[in-house]
């Protein structure tokens, strides 16, 4: 087995540093501000000069604050990071499609088991709907099959269903259940991986 231990310790770091939530920030900031095309620059002026017109006309910067910009700066960060590092084996060499797994939410239930384990059970569901809420949304769960089937994105509020049809007539899929379980799999990935030497990197 492969130790995932120090990429755990290195993740739960990275979550909480102001580093990386600067970068990331000012990354988003340059994507609608700077680098992208001039229809969305625009719109991205349009919609924070509107947005400060309102807060200030209505005195609710407040709220504006912790309903708005909080929400969609630390956690949306954190929540970006958590799906962005599972939808991949990124470690392994190959096209997206091979490297691309379904990352469900849920567990089985414990039948014939005591209520105590019911109880552990029905917490630990409430954790997965946190997680397909806020992390894996929409079609998210569901991403190997964006891979597999590019051409049936046009229905893609049905993916889900698109892909257990797919399976059920033989076709291969990784589904992994549990985010955890998930990003656990792409550090193994990474632990797996040959350490880059001085040479292959000066080659590159």
């Amino acid at each position: 087995m492969n130790n995932t231990k120090p990429y755990w310790s290195k993740f739960k770091q990275v979550l909480l540093s102001p580093q990386f939530h600067g970068i990331f920030f000012i990354a988003r900031l340059r994507a609608n501000f700077q680098t992208s095309p001039l229809y969305r620059r625009l719109m991205a002026v349009f919609f924070t000069a509107l947005t400060v017109t309102v807060a200030s006309a209505s005195h609710t910067w407040f709220l504006f604050f912790v309903a708005w910009v909080f929400p969609l700066s630390f956690p949306y960060q954190i929540a970006a990071l958590l799906q962005f590092l599972s939808e991949h084996k990124w470690a392994d060499t190959g096209t997206n499609r091979s490297k691309s797994h379904g990352r469900f939410c849920g567990e089985a239930p414990p039948f014939g088991q005591s209520s105590l384990v019911w109880l552990r059970w029905f917490l630990k569901m409430l954790y997965h709907l946190w997680v397909r809420i806020t992390v894996l949304p929409g079609e998210m769960p569901e991403h190997d099959w964006h891979h597999n089937d590019p051409k049936g994105q046009g229905d893609w509020a049905n993916g889900t269903y698109a892909r257990q049809r797919q399976v059920e007539t033989g076709a291969e899929y990784t589904e992994i259940w549990g985010l955890g379980n998930a990003i656990d799999r792409v550090f193994q990935g990474f632990a797996k991986a040959p350490t880059p030497t001085e040479d292959s990197s000066s080659k590159s």
